[in-house]
């Protein structure tokens, strides 16, 4: 039975066993080798040189018959030149809503969908509605909730960089906007470990979520985020590439334990951190690092020496080389030069004292400002050779501290709280509207107990009377909630009472102490002696007496609290205050009371010096003071001052220094009654202001070595 063509054509589709061109009648082979060919825009040869032969070979073929059928053409997946076409998916209709921006309509689908038990394909085309409606508003949450649950989960990855920049600023935004809302941030985090994000949402999070909640509800809160990252990424397959993401799996696991170890330790929750170090979940194993930071071991002398040596040959090419090898003659550049070489010469765990970092900052922006980028980007980015990991954010965290401490220093107390927003999250502080601006999308991280004192006293400036007083009830009232990096120390009790004393006087200061002892705060000895420094300063010198004799006889607050004793730097404040004031009598008796009950040290020494200059003189201690702040402002001027301008302007400020110091002055009673050796007169200090510190609280961080009223 003869075959025909066709019915071969369909064999040969129907089998598809055998690749070969598809019988075509000889009458049409000759005409039939193009539409096999695929289309090029310029088609190869594939003949011969000698193409005679063919064309011969052409003529002798019979013509090709119109009912033959056409050949089949050259496969391919698409059109040569065309799109991709769009595959329809079964809720296709919510992706093409989503595409046109109708978002209410698209969710209306979506909860019909729901309603009907029918499965919503989940696609990465949902995130953008989520960004879109992340607002810090009750709606806005819940709209993004919405849009991310659509979203699609993925494996087990690494933290690879290109994941980082398309999540991370997510996660420092919802951080930023949202850190008075716990139970968002424990959704979200939540999420991400069911939708495979974890790995980046975690690192962000960890340490602010162990700060805002107690101990036992954040280990759970990462116990279950943790579990849904591991039902969603770990495989169960036995294949090769299944135990490779299982591996990289358990890896993830173990390092984010560790990092939640540390955030225990750094927010201060150290029974915890000692309870998990010691019940470490299971197939977890706690890194060296993790447990020095919890058992408070330090690094050894080589990797200190390791580090050091790295940070040094890191600034051998630092144009800020150039301040230090050649320091000019001037006397703050020469102190700009000394500080710029302490701050290059200190390592991760040897940082500079943050009041000398903030002086730094605040002398390179007036000599050389175009150096105070250089000096930022080699403090805050360690050398690669450096062993510690998290040294990159100490070093920044330190450095937006000085910047606070710096405007704070300037009086600047607006821009002082709006680099504290730029820099660190509003967590340990009631919330207020003061230095509200922009958040942006640049990370920020928790402040300690320096930083909010730092910030404090320019909060309250900002504040009136009596949203200061509600501020300071609202802050001692939150404080106990929080993790004990932000419960209230002595500087923190100082910066309101300082507050008070200067906005409202002793009488205000007075009412701050009291209420801070009657909420079970002690105040500690900086809040007294700035009370006794406010009260000396503004002439109430018997309340002032009063108070002293309570705190050398350690007089009773409460049943269990007792009043601190007055210490050397104590009798010194209130001498100098009372000398500026022409006092004499009384600073010689605070004097004597000094020898009697304060320690002997080098303040009995400049103490005395500073009588001696006083009776040298013959002139009190505030026109002392004033003279020095002439000559300083001559010095500052001549500096300044070049050209044509310098002769004339040099007279007329040397006139003026000259009738200032021969001015009308009469013999005041400096220096008589008090008993001054004037051979132990040895250092001589200058006048202080009168409410006691001339360092800032803030500025002293905790130290037990030094007091806020030096």
């Amino acid at each position: 039975m003869a075959t025909s063509a066709n019915a071969l054509y369909v064999l040969r589709l129907v089998l598809g066993g055998v690749r070969r061109r598809p019988f075509v009648p000889a009458s049409t082979r000759a005409f039939s080798d193009s539409s096999y060919a695929p289309s090029y825009a310029n088609p190869p040869s594939f003949l011969e040189a000698d193409e005679g032969e063919y064309a011969e070979a052409a003529e002798f073929l019979p013509d090709r018959e119109a009912t033959d059928v056409s050949p089949v053409p050259w496969p391919t997946v698409f059109e040569h030149g065309q799109r991709r076409p769009h595959r329809p998916q079964p809720c296709d209709i919510v992706a093409r809503l989503v595409a046109s921006e109708k978002l209410k309509a698209a969710r209306k689908v979506v909860e019909e969908l729901k309603a009907l038990h029918t499965p919503v394909q989940h696609r990465k085309v949902y995130r953008e509605p989520a960004l879109a409606s992340l607002q810090p508003t009750e709606e806005g949450r819940r709209n993004f909730m919405f849009w991310m649950e659509l979203f699609p989960a993925r494996g087990a990855t690494p933290n690879y960089r290109n994941l980082r920049r398309e999540w991370e600023w997510v996660a420092h935004r919802i951080l930023a906007e949202n850190i008075d809302d716990p139970a968002f941030l424990i959704e979200v985090l939540e999420l991400a470990g069911r939708k495979g994000l974890l790995n980046v949402i975690f690192p962000v999070f960890v340490v602010p979520l162990a700060a805002i909640l107690p101990p036992h509800e954040s280990e759970a809160v990462v116990a279950r985020a943790i579990a849904a990252y591991r039902a969603t990424c770990r495989p169960k397959s036995a294949s090769k590439l299944g135990r490779g993401l299982a591996s990289l799996t358990d890896v993830q696991v173990e390092l984010w334990w560790n990092k939640y170890l540390r955030a225990l330790a750094i927010v201060e929750h150290s029974e915890a951190a000692l309870a998990l170090l010691h019940s470490p979940p299971p197939g977890v194993r706690f890194q060296a690092w993790a447990r020095s930071m919890v058992l408070g071991e330090d690094m050894s002398k080589k990797r200190r020496a390791d580090v050091a040596k790295a940070k040094q040959a890191s600034r051998r090419d630092s144009p800020l080389l150039q301040l230090i090898d050649s320091p000019p003659p001037d006397g703050d550049r020469r102190i700009l030069a000394k500080y710029l070489q302490r701050v290059l010469d200190r390592t991760q765990h040897d940082l500079p004292h943050v009041g000398m970092l903030a002086d730094t900052q605040r002398l390179l922006l007036m000599y050389r400002p175009e150096l105070l980028p250089t000096l930022e980007r080699w403090f805050t980015e360690p050398a690669r050779e450096s062993l510690v990991s998290d040294s990159t954010t100490v070093r920044q965290q330190w450095w937006a501290h000085a910047e606070v401490l710096r405007h704070g220093r300037a009086g600047d107390h607006a821009e002082a709280v709006r680099a504290f927003r730029r820099h660190f999250l509003w967590v340990g502080l009631p919330p207020t509207t003061v230095g509200a601006a922009e958040l942006g999308l640049r990370p920020r991280r928790i402040p300690n107990k320096r930083i909010i004192c730092s910030v404090l006293p320019s909060i309250l400036a900002l504040l009136s009377p009596a949203e200061r007083e509600a501020y300071r009830k609202a802050f001692y009232a939150s404080s106990r909630s929080l993790a004990p990096i932000f419960w209230p120390n002595r500087f923190t009790h100082l910066a309101f009472v300082r507050a008070e004393a200067h906005a409202g006087g002793p009488s205000a200061a007075t009412e701050v102490v009291q209420n801070i002892v009657a909420v079970g705060q002690n105040p500690g000895l900086p809040a007294w002696t700035a009370l006794l420094l406010s009260l000396m300063g503004r002439g109430d010198v018997e309340a002032a007496l009063r108070l002293l004799d309570s705190m050398e006889r350690r007089a009773p607050l409460t049943e269990k609290r007792r009043m601190p004793p007055p210490t050397g730097r104590t009798y010194a404040g209130l001498v100098r205050i009372a000398a500026k004031h022409g006092r004499i009598s009384v600073a010689a008796d605070l004097l004597r009371r000094y020898r009697k009950h304060g320690e002997v040290g080098g303040e009995l020494g400049s103490l005395e010096a500073f009588f001696a200059d006083v009776k040298r003189r013959g002139r009190t201690p505030e026109e002392i003071a004033e003279a020095e702040r002439s000559q300083a402002a001559v010095k500052r001027e001549l500096d300044r001052l070049d050209g044509d301008d310098l002769k004339p302007r040099i007279r007329m400020l040397f006139e003026r220094q000259r009738h200032m110091e021969s001015g009308e002055k009469q013999d005041t009673e400096a220096g008589k009654g008090v008993d001054v050796d004037e051979g132990r007169a040895g250092g001589r200090e200058r006048g202080q202001r009168d409410t006691g510190p001339e360092q800032n609280a803030a500025g002293e961080h905790g130290d037990e070595k030094k007091s806020a009223f030096a």
